[in-house]
């Protein structure tokens, strides 16, 4: 019932073994010398659709809800981005909740500006969140 282009998946399955990091894929690009003129991607997720049906649903990415037999001596999370780049999404984003801990805190709009955030940026004065307009 599954077709399955690549399967990657790193074990650990020795009580006596100790290992400081398990990682099931690491992907790289690296750039020594020369020049790329156009993109570096580390990774693409792509859909060649030229035919068929794609009757149940679609996802790019998908991470599972899995459950631990035992506890996480640290942070768990699903996504974690050390990466100073910002992101950028083309469509939608849903979520069930956004815990936003930087939003800057401006008197108003013209301050906000003066402070160069570009318009659409989300700031607060006391505890109204406002956006630049």
């Amino acid at each position: 019932s599954y077709v399955v282009g690549v399967n990657s998946k790193a074990v650990i399955d020795n009580p006596n073994a100790t290992i400081d990091f398990l990682q099931g894929q690491h992907c790289t690009i690296e750039v020594a010398d020369g020049d790329v003129t156009d993109n570096a991607m580390c990774l693409i997720l792509d859909l060649d659709h030229t035919g068929g049906n794609i009757s149940g649903d679609f996802e790019y990415l998908r991470i599972q809800n899995d459950t631990f037999d035992s506890p996480i001596g640290g942070t768990a999370r699903a996504i974690h981005s050390l990466s100073v780049f910002p992101s950028e999404f083309g469509g939608s984003i849903q979520a069930e909740n956004f815990i936003d801990t930087g939003v800057a805190e401006y008197t108003d709009n013209a301050a906000a500006i003066a402070a160069g955030l570009a318009v659409g940026t989300h700031y607060r004065t006391g505890d109204l969140l406002k956006i630049v307009h």
